[in-house]
């Protein structure tokens, strides 16, 4: 079920091309147009790899094979957005930036140049501002310029100038039942500053959009809230159980701790392409550093030390449990039945947004670093939830009911589209973790680090084999040999292992 119901592709086109190509491609962009940046200007790049309300409003309106067409033109795919930005000069001055989008083949589809508003410039008229959109069109288009229509036109006074954003449509069919495919042009005085193109979502489809996702939203941060209440209440039994020096496993926290920490480490150092995308010229970029650094430093600091104590409570207690070597067998069992009817449940509900893939590694130093490590933490964080939900129930057969609302908690933590969807793969999540709770997770809780594991290692494989970047199967099969390892050395050292 898992194989035949799990989506081993995505529906739009991968990244194919690395940071330092993207941004090759932005300065070789921006040179055809006659600019040369010096040493001052800094190059900040990251991947853009989340469908927005475009990509949707069509995906739900027109159907996958007109959103398939329109991907590449009048839709951005998933695309490396390139920042030419200032950290040093005049503040005002600083404002000026340059952004380059380029798809995942290395194509680049749109310049855009911001300029300060106290800029000065030219005051054109209507008529000759629209003249240079106009030719623009002609240029970039060519013979298809003669299908655009023009629609608005609107002038924007700055201190110094006059700006103009003169929007267009496309009136060819592109089998759209509503909105229409658009192309924004924009002047600075006499200087075309951006062009870009764009699907025009109606605001009655925006508004009821925006109000449908309010109840997910709030359900998605209760469901979050609730995981993080049950982690924290373990930690502190572990404070007070360690402090009391009876019950913890000291050296289980030790090994969490380190491992946990080193890779938060390891992660923030590797994302700050990211972070350093989204910097303020308003401000060095060295203190926006030490200051993001610094506080990821903390929260991961802390983050460690309530999961290490969790652990170390949850190990105290599987130390009086004898393991049998069958039980491995068990684990990966309920691993795939948890796994297989997961992806079933999500296959029978249509879903609302095209699948970029898992695309959040992208944009780091080393992709392949952290889609080997983000995983293993995941795995983690499974494996105690499910282990302090576990041994919680413990003796409490009747209360096992519950484990259906936890499935519903841990299917609304991770992403709510509508909330019949959300109920689908949480009841069928939580009544096969009930059944499995009943016929071995009572008996051996200690198993649940194994089924931990396969559905990990399963769901990091599945996003490996969609490819949405290039080292993203590679970074998967390493994170799914580090998770078996830490799954075995984890299961080995939490009791007696007998025949």
């Amino acid at each position: 079920m898992w194989i035949a119901a799990s989506p081993f592709h995505t529906d739009v086109p991968p990244i194919q091309i690395t940071r330092n190509e993207a941004e090759q491609k932005a300065r070789q962009a921006l040179s055809e147009r006659g600019i040369q940046l010096d040493q001052s200007w800094r190059a900040l790049s990251r991947v853009e790899g989340q469908p927005g309300e475009q990509n949707r409003f069509v995906w739900q309106k027109a159907g996958p094979d007109a959103y398939k067409r329109l991907v590449g033109s009048y839709l951005t795919p998933p695309h490396w957005f390139v920042r030419f930005a200032r950290f040093q000069g005049d503040v005002a001055e600083r404002a000026e930036e340059f952004q380059v989008f380029i798809d995942g083949s290395g194509r680049v589809f749109r310049v855009n140049h911001d300029l300060p508003e106290a800029r000065p410039g030219k005051s054109l008229a209507q008529e000759e501002t629209r003249m240079i959109a106009t030719d623009t069109l002609q240029v970039r288009l060519g013979p298809h310029a003669s299908s655009l229509q023009e629609i608005s036109a609107e002038a924007g006074k700055r201190p110094a100038r006059t700006d103009w954003t003169f929007v267009f449509k496309d009136t060819q069919n592109y089998g759209l039942p509503e909105g229409e495919p658009r192309i924004a042009i924009e002047i600075a005085g006499d200087e075309v500053v951006d062009f870009a193109r764009f699907i025009y979502v109606p605001e009655e489809w925006l508004r009821n959009e925006r109000r449908q996702q309010n109840i997910p939203g709030i359900l998605r941060t209760v469901c979050t809230v609730l995981l993080v209440g049950i982690v924290v209440g373990a930690s502190i039994l572990g404070i007070v159980r360690w402090s009391r020096r009876r019950n913890f496993s000291t050296h289980t926290f030790y090994r969490l701790y380190g491992l946990l920490f080193l890779i938060s480490v390891v992660n923030v150092l590797n994302s700050w392409p990211i972070q350093a995308s989204e910097a303020s010229t308003a401000q060095p970029l060295a203190l926006q550093a030490a200051i993001v650094l610094s506080v990821s430093l903390v929260f991961g600091i802390f983050t460690a030390a309530a999961l290490a104590l969790a652990g170390g409570v949850v190990a105290a207690k599987a130390n009086a449990l004898a393991v049998l070597r069958t039980d491995i067998a068990a684990g990966v069992s309920l691993g795939f039945a948890l796994a297989g009817i997961s992806a079933l449940a999500r296959y029978v509900v249509p879903s609302m947004s095209p699948l970029w893939g898992n695309l959040s590694a992208a944009s780091t130093f080393l992709p392949i670093l952290t889609a080997a490590l983000s995983p293993l933490t995941a795995f983690i964080i499974q494996a105690i939830v499910l282990l302090t939900v576990f041994f919680a129930l413990a003796q409490r057969t009747r209360a096992s009911v519950l484990l259906v609302v936890a499935g519903l908690v841990m299917a609304g933590s991770t992403a709510i589209e509508t909330i019949p969807s959300w109920l689908i793969f949480g009841a069928a999540t939580g009544i096969v973790l009930m059944l499995a709770y009943l016929a071995v997770f009572r008996h051996q809780p200690m198993v649940a680090l194994v089924t931990a594991a396969t559905l990990v290692i399963l769901s990091t494989l599945r996003d490996g084999i969609q490819r949405p970047y290039s080292t993203a199967l590679l970074g998967s099969i390493m994170a799914s040999v580090l998770i078996a390892l830490a799954a075995w050395v984890w299961y080995r050292g939490s009791a007696t292992v007998v025949e």
